[in-house]
């Protein structure tokens, strides 16, 4: 039985998820705030797959676990807490199950934590169980104790519970990832590059070895696959501003007597995806920027009012975008008014797929994001732009 991840194209590339009693290593770059992903994938796979949910923290209180947890859960007697870290803090804890030996002093600190883990594990463990490690951190140039540590503890853990743990990359050479990676059934990279003040994260699959890398960002709704530009184009009038609304959270337009005179953004977050996107004016004495956002978008949806596709300025504005390379999806706008082209004449005349769209009302929008999403993944357009 495969168990999400609670990210639909990681699962997709895993063929379903991970397997129900595996042991999953997240492998993250010092930029990704991997306890924070972490609590997220927890919560999200707590809450739609597992019984109970058992999360060991060994660098921050349990209360800051538990605020961030149970924040995005509806079922928080899930919950429990093994508190590998007041006792080291200083602090008292009211949790069950706790590791009273300084984590400084760290083979007898590895010893007790085994005996509560397992305790934790026979007391709580149901039919489905999801147990997180916080942090592998503290075992570092130590990996003979943890390799002891996971071989007593596998000893306790049933083909019923999945269990995760987070390592922060700080140096590791190539043969601690293989001495690491053969301890685990699966190993996820979460890789982040900086470029021009900007920071690109995405996924990568180590073990299985798989040919893949997800763009991704943590949001309120969970881990979502991240396009960070598409620009919305298209001549004067096809409804580009009406669109961005209608997709965003938080649209800003700067419009006058109705038209665009600079810019539109919006904030757009539908079924797993977030994404920046940006529209442009379709007067021609605003192509200078279009053609500067062309440089770093990595999408474009194209928009065409579908009783008037004015096909010469529609096709003067490709022209601008194709010789970028980038993926394009045409809406074929206002497909709800009396005389409206249908969408594969306009397909035919400008040499790209094309859905057809009621802005105003949404119709046919969200197709038309997902069509761009998946082309741009398969494309990879935006990690050769971050590299």
């Amino acid at each position: 039985m495969k168990i999400t991840t609670t990210v639909d194209k990681l699962d997709e590339a895993l063929r379903g998820g991970v397997k129900q009693g595996s042991n999953v290593l997240i492998i993250s770059d010092m930029l990704i705030d991997k306890a924070k992903f972490g609590m997220t994938i927890f919560s999200g796979i707590l809450t739609e797959e597992m019984d109970t949910g058992l999360y060991f923290v060994n660098n921050k209180l349990p209360d800051f676990v538990k605020e961030n947890i149970t924040s995005q859960m509806s079922k928080k007697k899930k919950l429990h807490i093994i508190d590998g870290f007041s006792y080291t803090a200083g602090k008292r804890s009211s949790e069950e199950f706790q590791v009273k030996v300084k984590s400084t002093e760290i083979e007898s600190y590895t010893g007790v934590l085994s005996n509560v883990i397992t305790d934790a594990l026979n007391k709580k463990a149901r039919k489905k169980t999801i147990f997180f490690f916080d942090s592998l951190d503290n075992w570092m140039d130590r990996w003979k104790l943890f390799e002891g540590y996971l071989k007593e503890i596998k000893k306790f853990t049933k083909k019923n519970t999945l269990s995760y743990y987070l390592l922060a990359d700080v140096g590791l050479n190539n043969r601690e990832t293989r001495k690491l990676q053969g301890l685990f059934d699966y190993v996820i990279l979460l890789r982040a590059m900086e470029k021009k003040g900007l920071i690109f994260k995405h996924i990568d699959i180590s073990k299985p070895s798989i040919e893949t890398k997800l763009p991704f960002e943590i949001t309120m709704s969970g881990i979502s696959i991240y396009v960070p530009k598409i620009l919305v184009v298209g001549p004067f009038n096809a409804g580009k501003s009406t669109l961005i609304k209608r997709l965003s959270d938080k649209p800003i337009n700067v419009d006058r007597l109705g038209t665009t005179v600079s810019l539109d953004h919006g904030w757009v977050e539908r079924n797993g995806f977030a994404v920046d996107v940006f529209g442009t004016p379709g007067q021609e004495r605003f192509d200078w920027i279009l053609n500067f956002l062309l440089k770093s978008v990595i999408g474009v949806l194209f928009v065409v009012d579908s009783t008037n596709p004015d096909y010469s300025r529609a096709k003067e504005i490709l022209y601008a975008v194709k010789s970028k390379n980038i993926p394009v999806v045409i809406l074929a706008n206002k497909q709800d008014v009396k005389g409206a082209i249908k969408p594969k004449e306009i397909e035919k005349k400008l040499g790209y797929a094309t859905v057809g769209t009621v802005a105003s009302r949404g119709k046919g929008c969200d197709r038309a994001l997902e069509m761009i999403f998946n082309e741009i993944l398969k494309r990879e357009s935006w990690y050769k732009l971050a590299i």
